[in-house]
């Protein structure tokens, strides 16, 4: 499977297990399916440093992966997130949304601004 998208290549290529009608809202003006890829820690580190370039912030994509690992863990420890969450408190990250223990698991609502870019109805 060849990407048409350079800015994913370096991503997997993963089997698409979303419902028919989120598929259908995938559909591009052609009729055609985008590709879906999933992005792994080092893809959204060098992601991350891209869109603080935008924004005229010089940041490392070293320094951006050990960010992503204090909030969000290794298997070696507990990120701030995994720690909030089991002293029973939430996260929450403005309008992105909010992580929160949900009988023992890890639950996340997403905020009024991510489900309104989802859903193509802001810029």
């Amino acid at each position: 499977m060849e990407r048409e998208d350079e800015e994913h290549a370096d991503r997997p290529v993963t089997k698409d297990r979303s419902s028919p009608e989120v598929r259908a809202r995938r559909l591009g003006a052609a009729g055609q399916e985008k590709q879906r890829c999933d992005m792994d820690k080092s893809q959204l580190a060098r992601a991350s440093v891209r869109k603080a370039a935008q924004r005229g912030h010089d940041i490392r994509e070293e320094d951006a992966e050990q960010v992503i690992d204090a909030l969000f863990g290794t298997v070696d420890m507990a990120g701030v997130i995994a720690e909030t969450l089991k002293h029973d408190e939430a996260v929450v990250a403005g309008s992105f949304g909010r992580f929160h223990a949900d009988g023992g698991s890890a639950a996340f609502q997403p905020g009024k601004a991510l489900t309104e870019y989802l859903h193509g109805t802001t810029p």
